[in-house]
Parts: C-alpha cells; sequence; structure tokens
C-alpha cells in the first residue's frame, strides 16, 4: 500500500513539475514579447529615463511628439497640442500614456524581438535611442478638419480607400497633451464635454440616415429586382406606433431617387423584406457589428441580433435609429468600401518605424482588402451615392468640377438635438479620400457636415495638385 502511495505521489510531483515547466515556458518564451514590451511593464520606467524616445512624425516628415532634455531626463513636447492629441496621445509619469504613445510605446523605446530576455541591465549603464514611428497623418489635412469643426463637439475621420492608411482623424473637444498632468482633474471632470474620449474611435453614436447605404447593399444583394423596383411613397412610416415623417418624399419613387432624397419609407420597407437574418449579415460584412483592429482603442459596434430584430426594431433599425451605435471609424470604412469598388481594407496609421539613423526597420503593407458587395452591386450604390450629393440632400458638399459620391444622416438623439452626418468620397472615378464627419446636436448632415466634407475633398484633390 505505502509503495503505491509513494507511486501516486510521485505522480503528482512529476506532473506538478511539468505544469510549473509549461507555465515558465509559456511567459518566458511564448509571451516574452509581449510582457517585455507593454507599456504597463513598470521595469520600462527605470529603461526610459535612459531612452531618447522616438519621434511621432506625419507622413512627410513633419514632428507630432519629441522627447526634450531637461535636468531630471526627458519631457515629451508635442508640438501640435490639441490637434493631434487623440492620435500622439499622452505621456505622463503620474497618469500613464495614451494615443501612440501607448500602443507604439515598444517602438518609440527602441524595443524588438531579438534582444535578450534580460536586456534592462546592460542597457542601463549607457544612453539609448528609440525608433522613430511614421504616420500615415497629413498634417495639413488634419489641422484643416480640426478647424472646420470649430468649437463644436465631433469627430473626422479620412482615409486612402485603396490601402486604408488614414490621414486624419480629428475628435473634439480635445486636450493639450503638454499639459495633461496639470489638467488632469478638469479632464476628468463630468460635465465637461470628455475631452480624453476619442470620439473618431470610440465615440458611439446612431447612425442616422448614413445607414442606408448598407441597408440599399443588402437590399441590392438579397433582390437584385429592387434596383428597377418603383416604390409608391405616402410620406410617412409607422415605427413602433410612432409616426416617423417623410413628407419630402411622396408619390412614386425608383432605388436612386429614394437614397437620393433619404426616405425612410423605402428603406424601412426593404429592411423588413430583407429579413432580420439578412439584415443582421450584410450589417456583419460591413464589419459594423466588430471592433475594428487598429493601433488605437476602438469600440465594437452595437447592433441587435438577428432574434431581437422583430419587425418594429427592422424597420426603425433599417434607417439608422433604434439600438444601433457605430463610431465614425466604422463609417468612414462603409464610404471606404464603396469607394474600392466593394472591398473593405483594414484601416493603419503607422505608417514606418525607422532606427535613429534613418534605417527603416518596420513598413506596413496594406491587408488584404475583403469582397464585401459585388462590383454591379457596388456600381449601383455609387450611381445613388452620386446622386445624393448632385441633386439630393448632399448638395452642400458638391465641389465644381470634381465628382462627389456621399451620404447625410441626422441621427436622432433622446439628449437633444439631432447629430449631423455626412460620410463619401471623392472623385467617384478615382477615389483619393474617403470621409465620415459627425457633429454632434448638429442638426440636418447635408448642411453642417456636408460644407466640412466639401472643404476636405477640397484639400486633398485640388489643392494637392
Amino acid at each position: 500500500m505505502m509503495r503505491r502511495n509513494l507511486r501516486i505521489l510521485t505522480y503528482l510531483l512529476i506532473f506538478n513539475f511539468l505544469i510549473v515547466i509549461l507555465a515558465i515556458t509559456y511567459w518566458q518564451v511564448i509571451k516574452r514579447d509581449a510582457i517585455y514590451t507593454h507599456p504597463r511593464n513598470k521595469r520600462l520606467y527605470a529603461l526610459e529615463a535612459k531612452t531618447l524616445r522616438g519621434q511621432i512624425l506625419d507622413r512627410e516628415g513633419k514632428v507630432l511628439a519629441y522627447s526634450k532634455k531637461v535636468d531630471h531626463g526627458y519631457i515629451r513636447v508635442f508640438p501640435e497640442g490639441e490637434v493631434t492629441a487623440h492620435l500622439v496621445g499622452y505621456n505622463s509619469a503620474k497618469y500613464g500614456k495614451a494615443g501612440l504613445e501607448y500602443s507604439a510605446n515598444a517602438y518609440l523605446l527602441g524595443l524588438n524581438s531579438e534582444e535578450t530576455v534580460f536586456p534592462f541591465l546592460p542597457d542601463l549603464q549607457k544612453e539609448r535611442y528609440g525608433y522613430d514611428v511614421f504616420t500615415t497623418i497629413d498634417l495639413p489635412l488634419q489641422e484643416l478638419a480640426y478647424r472646420l469643426l470649430g468649437e463644436r463637439k465631433g469627430a473626422v475621420v479620412a482615409l486612402r480607400p485603396q490601402t486604408g492608411e488614414v490621414l486624419a482623424l480629428v475628435s473634439k473637444p480635445s486636450y493639450n497633451p503638454n499639459e495633461v498632468e496639470k489638467n488632469w482633474l478638469f479632464l476628468q471632470k463630468e460635465g465637461n464635454g470628455s475631452p480624453l474620449l476619442n470620439r473618431a474611435t470610440q465615440g458611439m453614436y446612431p447612425p442616422g440616415s448614413t445607414l442606408k447605404v448598407v441597408t440599399g447593399a443588402g437590399a441590392l444583394k438579397f433582390n437584385p429586382a429592387n434596383w428597377t423596383r418603383i416604390f409608391n411613397a405616402p410620406g410617412y412610416v409607422i415605427i413602433r406606433g410612432n409616426r416617423i415623417d417623410d413628407s419630402h418624399v411622396v408619390g412614386k419613387v425608383g432605388f436612386v431617387e429614394a437614397l437620393q432624397r433619404s426616405s425612410n419609407y423605402v428603406f424601412a420597407t426593404l429592411g423588413l423584406e430583407m429579413g432580420a437574418q439578412n439584415f443582421y449579415d450584410i450589417m456583419q460584412v460591413f464589419g459594423l457589428t466588430d471592433k475594428t483592429p487598429f493601433e488605437l482603442p476602438t469600440k465594437k459596434g452595437i447592433v441587435a441580433g438577428p432574434g431581437e430584430l422583430v419587425p418594429e426594431a427592422l424597420a426603425e433599425t433599417a434607417i439608422g435609429q433604434g439600438r444601433t451605435l457605430v463610431t465614425p471609424l466604422h463609417m468612414a470604412l462603409v464610404a471606404a468600401t464603396v469607394a474600392n469598388g466593394g472591398n473593405k481594407v483594414a484601416p493603419y496609421l503607422i505608417k514606418e518605424v525607422r532606427r535613429h539613423d534613418g534605417t527603416v526597420i518596420s513598413q506596413t503593407t496594406p491587408a488584404q482588402a475583403q469582397r464585401v458587395v459585388s462590383p454591379d452591386i457596388n456600381r449601383k450604390l455609387v450611381e445613388a451615392m452620386r446622386a445624393v450629393v448632385e441633386k439630393g440632400t448632399g448638395r452642400p458638399a458638391r465641389l465644381p468640377g470634381i465628382s462627389v459620391a456621399g451620404k447625410t444622416g441626422s441621427a436622432e438623439n433622446p439628449h437633444g438635438e439631432t447629430h449631423a452626418w455626412f460620410i463619401g468620397f471623392a472623385p467617384v472615378e478615382n477615389p483619393q479620400v474617403a470621409i465620415a464627419i459627425i457633429v454632434e446636436n448638429g442638426g440636418t448632415g447635408g448642411q453642417v457636415a456636408g460644407p466640412i466634407a466639401r472643404e476636405l475633398f477640397r484639400a486633398v484633390i485640388i489643392d494637392k495638385r
């Protein structure tokens, strides 16, 4: 009996020993790099004191963040202040890091997976140089977007539809990253507009009528006859017992005119006919049900599942209201998908990383685009979105001599005036930029967000010539 017990005990000891070995292997080998370079690794603070942290720059090499030597080490300087705050973030010994200062921390400290498991001891004896992070940001466009939003709350996202390069990403209200420690209590104070919130990637809003682009894509996918169909619009739609006015669209209209004039009746009808599962599927392929992979924190879209989309909820959701909440980044990618022939790209912010001597050590290659809708359906969406700007609710976004496609939205808001949306791209023949704009409590999308889009299109297409 004793021998049997000893054998069991031996097996248990061997088993426990193997568990310990596996755990050590997992944390010291498999997860070593992730732990070593994680911004919350407190051992990095000692390394940071001896490191000339790398610069953050725009796509042309204009400096967005750099380190300045002082008596006790280095301080971080952000030359563009509030304009790029939600991109570069802040770097505080007291309150931590945000933005690219957080997500690109390993690069900025000059760390990589080729270093030894215990790199700190020798490195602490000498001054180090971090890597410079070149972003995809076009600083003049970023400054223009920031200026065009004025004192209003909201966000702007602009990107290259073929590659996913983010050209501008603005959130307002903003903050001065040079004075985070001094202003921390104010920045955290309730009721001050949440300046630390990156509304472009984490602000959650009902998409309003901009979602009709997605609803329209689904309607054409699951019933191609909807393209030539004539709808007899009564001038209103009743949802959950509530009558929603649609008086600007009365009588017989086709698909293009329905999008051009933003008919709630037509798109609520198309949503109902599509059915809950098909509607959810089209939302999913456009990426609205997911968290967008990106170098900055993002939020997952809130979309009711097929089982929750009873007829009233489905009709409401199909016109961009109800429980649906998305970020401006989500909607910028919807515009980019249509601009890119129905292919969805992955957005990215870091263009390349260079050593102190200029050697490129990392360069982002655009991810393979994913087919969302067929070329035929996409061509029809482009035609309808072009009509929105040329003859419909998006006319304030028109740019003489340049073909623009877009969709406006006025998203109902239980806390005040409707939010103003515009999504779109230009030029239609060879899109150079796709845009999403939201102005909180701005009113109508065409009148408020449309002119902002027009000036951004002008800057990218005309002023760059």
